[in-house]
């Protein structure tokens, strides 16, 4: 819109510029600003350079006056239109993969008063940048004394729009830990994000511990010889690394990139995944019930960690949203009863369980004057095993060719799977047995998938040991 208009002030603005040269030029400044001619060019570019302004934004009065293709038309809570450039919501992910895409005026949570000061902002982050812009609006400390008090008067719908709109992060959980422990222990496999690369380290956040910065030297980079260090390890990449040295009392953390094996690496990147998962859950349900995110960790997370050693606290919420036993979960908790409310309907959307393939080869014989109807009764049976018990876990027999079956199953809980379908396989055997046949186990109970990531991860064992000898 501001180009539209240069055409019209284009004389204005080379004029204005031409006497600017001409007083540094002739040394006659103290002359020229008093004159009529230079302040009436001066008035005429600054209301030229306005009225250019002014056209980014506007109220309308018909909604369908609105060129779709390159605006977009806000309703503000007082009923007010206002036709806004589409680049400026470029940021809100809402908005741009949905709202910006249909051709019709769309609701925002704010008053015309509101709108404008976030239409300024918009306007100074798509001239300078959105960082800039947005400088006096971030602040310093949970209160935000450094936001602006139109902002501060927002509700916190309002606040989320505006803050999504700049590009401001408004989730308090992003720098919360994930276990108890501030800091991890020496020889801890730790997953961390590389955020800076240099010529003698490189800087990462420990992603699990409030990211925490640390360093990987760049002799624990890689065993391979390399020429640059870029080639190996790159920004924004997350890894798996081992905590080598740790100073408490400066902070300092040094990991090792080339002491990780792909196992340790693999089970590292697992347990971040289902810390992360449960972190999200517990901070959406301090969001909803108005409680700090760490607070709301120290009263769901922290205590399942403790709980047992070995058993993660993705496992406890797991089995509390699959049981709904909510009385030997949350009960030593001492949780009140909006806080389980909340985070059991928040359980239902965010532990959504992986349906697992549990497959086993038998290959099964009877050469008895009844060995056919041996074979089909010791097969239904195997696929009518323990139907009607819980957890119900149906088996499917298929024929692969006589004498190899597979029997297979689909649930998503992988050790119950497994015990059962070993259940099914000794009965089937014993039934089989009586009437004069054999039954061979030749593969399994495995889940379908895991053999090709174990012969993957035997592969990457033999390369780094080979790499590691050279």
């Amino acid at each position: 819109m501001f180009f539209a208009r240069m055409p019209h002030y284009f004389f204005d603005v080379f004029l204005l510029f031409s006497v600017f040269y001409t007083s540094a030029r002739f040394r006659t400044v103290n002359y020229l600003p008093h004159t009529g001619a230079h302040q009436a060019v001066c008035k005429r570019f600054w209301r030229a350079v306005s009225l250019a302004h002014m056209t980014s934004y506007s109220v309308v009065d018909d909604p369908a006056t609105v060129d779709y293709k390159t605006m977009c038309c806000c309703v503000t809570t007082d009923n007010a239109y206002y036709q806004v450039p589409k680049d400026y919501f470029r940021l809100n992910v809402n908005l741009s993969r949905r709202k910006l895409l249909v051709p019709e005026p769309f609701s925002v949570p704010l008053c015309s008063s509101a709108l404008l000061n976030l239409l300024a902002l918009l306007e100074k982050a798509s001239i300078v940048s959105t960082v800039a812009a947005t400088a006096h609006t971030e602040g310093s400390g949970s209160g935000g004394s450094q936001k602006p008090q139109w902002m501060k008067d927002l509700d916190k719908r309002q606040q989320k729009f505006v803050c999504a709109c700049l590009g401001i992060s408004t989730w308090d959980g992003r720098n919360v830990c994930f276990y108890d422990e501030k800091m991890p222990k020496e020889n801890d496999v730790v997953w961390v994000r590389v955020v800076q690369v240099n010529d003698t380290s490189a800087v990462v956040h420990l992603l699990e511990y409030g990211n925490q910065e640390g360093i990987i030297p760049y002799t624990e980079i890689t065993r391979i010889r390399i020429r640059a260090i870029g080639k190996v390890i790159k920004v924004g990449r997350s890894e798996a690394a081992q905590v080598i040295r740790i100073d408490k009392e400066k902070g300092y953390i040094d990991l090792s990139k080339k002491q990780v094996t792909h196992k340790e690496a693999k089970d590292c990147e697992a347990r971040f995944f289902k810390g992360n998962e449960v972190r999200s859950a517990v901070c959406h349900v301090a969001d909803e019930c108005g409680i700090p995110a760490q607070q709301a960790m120290e009263m769901i997370a922290y205590p399942l960690y403790r709980r047992e050693p070995n058993k993660h606290a993705w496992n406890w919420l797991q089995e509390l949203n699959q049981t709904k036993d909510v009385e030997r979960i949350l009960g030593p908790l001492g949780l009140d009863e909006n806080v389980q409310k909340v985070l059991m309907s928040t359980l239902e959307h965010v532990m959504r369980t992986e349906i697992l393939s549990i497959c086993a080869d038998i290959e099964m014989t009877c050469f008895q004057c009844d060995g056919v109807d041996a074979l089909r009764d010791a097969l239904l049976l195997g696929r009518n095993f323990k139907l009607d018990e819980e957890p119900r876990i149906p088996i499917i027999v298929t024929i692969v060719g006589p004498p190899k079956y597979r029997l297979r199953a689909k649930t998503d809980l992988k050790e119950e799977g497994i015990a059962r379908m070993r259940e099914a396989i000794e009965k089937m055997k014993e039934v089989i047995e009586k009437r004069g046949g054999a039954l061979k186990l030749v593969a399994g109970p495995y889940v379908l998938g895991e053999e090709e990531e174990d012969a993957k991860e035997e592969k990457g064992e033999y390369s780094r040991k080979d790499e590691g000898d050279d």
